[in-house]
């Protein structure tokens, strides 16, 4: 889908704004997002039961089995109803009950828990992984990347922020990561799945058999692991997408296990403790070395140290200017001079919703809409928030766009500087460059269904054309 964007003319940014908040308040409630999954995957189910049991009995009906780290031989000796979801003490006492309530309602305890969720839901409900929509047999509501990955987080993204703003939620932030290829886990997860002599029961049985295949194969080449993980951080996330394509899905079973033990790194293993295999991506190592790049070159821009406080860095600037103008400088150090105070401008006029509502219409009575704006932008664009990060374990898709934002609008203010710029133009050229970094790193491709996607290329539009 492309994005509506109003042709240039009287009122432009007012259309602008009101065609993002329109997409606010379209946008369904993650338990209808779900629903309307789950009734594209399973028309024919006519029970009145909940969301939640609803999936709970498919669970039951499909990956319920041995074999499976979240099998629940209980819930096979008792009738399951809607009983089980009245208390979270009640849902919580079994794995696959907690699983259907989570996926239902949108809830985050940890992305790696949330993840094996979805793989058991795909699973369950028979859907497929593809490499482009224009593969034979494709089917739009059976595309697992497409619906489970990327538009289910668009819109738990908004559920989270909704949820932290009321002060009253503790999941943690969706990430952002879809099927990464990168993760022997996530490859094993797409050969099963696009198996489709296997039936779902099988499928899962296997799928976790060969990750516990793989982890204790592993355990016996240890002398290995440096040189291999060396050779799989050279390697893009893209050329493994690639193998996933190419490759991984034409093996046999009995070719898999070799090959995953030849291509991919599989040590659980870190400083602290031995890691599940689900947590082995969100170490997030390539999506932090993207942001530290990014970092690096925003430094550079506009000659900034490397321990730069950038909660003072107008305070800094001020004093900078007062400096140049009390000595004679070269042409060449007036020009730079001119450049760095120009684009740091950039870094302490950070967008709120208060500047806002100096150039665009925005009503007060807009509770829903202005709360949200304010989640997203009030403190996560700040310099300090958005380029403060210390380690990949604090990385997040969000967090590596609020850093492509600040680059973005250093890089384009030298080449826009005193041009106005279409918001059409903004947003084609903004997504290019932030693609690169996001598909590098593991994570979504700028998505016009995303609110924050399309709210931070807003906000860079305002900043390029000093609407701020």
């Amino acid at each position: 889908s492309q994005l509506e964007l109003p042709n240039i003319g009287k009122s432009y940014n007012e259309k602008i704004l009101n065609t993002l908040k329109e997409m606010y308040v379209k946008y369904p409630q993650p338990k209808e997002f779900m629903r309307r999954i789950v009734d594209s995957l399973d028309p024919d189910y006519t029970s009145a039961d909940s969301l939640e049991l609803r999936i709970l009995k498919r669970f039951l009906a499909t990956v319920n089995v041995k074999g499976n780290k979240n099998y629940s031989k209980e819930l096979l000796e008792i009738d399951v109803d809607e009983s089980i979801f009245a208390s979270e003490d009640s849902y919580e006492k079994y794995k696959l009950s907690k699983a259907a309530y989570e996926l239902a309602n949108g809830n985050f305890a940890s992305s790696s828990t949330i993840k094996e969720y979805l793989f058991l839901f795909a699973f369950a409900y028979d859907m497929r992984y593809y490499s482009a929509t224009t593969e034979e047999n494709y089917s739009d509501f059976k595309d697992v990347e497409k619906n489970l990955f990327t538009d289910y987080y668009c819109d738990n993204l908004t559920r989270y922020i909704n949820q932290i703003s009321d002060k009253n939620g503790n999941s943690a932030e969706p990430t952002g990561i879809g099927i990464n290829p990168k993760n022997f886990v996530d490859a094993i997860f797409v050969y099963y799945l696009n198996k489709e002599e296997l039936s779902a029961s099988e499928k899962v049985a296997k799928f976790y058999f060969m990750i516990d295949a793989v982890k204790k194969a592993w355990k016996n080449e240890n002398e290995l692991v440096e040189t291999r993980k060396k050779v799989y951080e050279d390697v893009s996330t893209k050329e493994y997408r690639e193998k996933i394509n190419t490759e991984i899905c034409k093996l046999s079973e009995a070719e898999l296990q070799e090959y995953i033990l030849d291509n991919f790194y599989c040590d659980l293993r870190d400083a602290k403790r031995t890691k599940g295999p689900f947590e082995l991506q969100m170490t997030l190592n390539t999506a932090f070395k993207s942001y530290c790049e990014i970092k690096e070159d925003i430094l550079q821009m506009l000659d900034l140290p490397q321990d730069v406080d950038f909660s003072k860095i107008k305070e800094e600037d001020d004093k900078n200017s007062k400096k140049n103008n009390k000595k004679k400088d070269t042409e060449d150090q007036k020009a730079k001079n001119e450049r760095i105070v120009r684009s740091s401008v950039l870094f302490y006029n950070a967008p709120t919703v208060d500047k806002l509502k100096n150039i665009l219409s925005i009503d007060e009575n807009d509770v829903g809409f202005i709360k949200i704006m304010r989640m997203l932008f009030d403190n996560r664009l700040l310099p300090n928030k958005a380029l403060g990060l210390k380690g990949a374990e604090e990385m997040t898709r969000t967090k590596l766009i609020a850093a492509y934002y600040h680059y973005y609008c250093a890089k384009k203010m030298e080449d826009y500087y005193g041009k106005w710029v279409s918001f059409k133009d903004v947003y084609i050229d903004m997504s290019s460059g932030l693609n690169s970094y996001l598909e590098e790193a593991g994570y979504q491709k700028v998505n016009v269904k995303n609110m924050y996607d399309v709210f931070v290329i807003f906000f860079a539009y305002c900043n390029i054309n000093d609407l701020l």
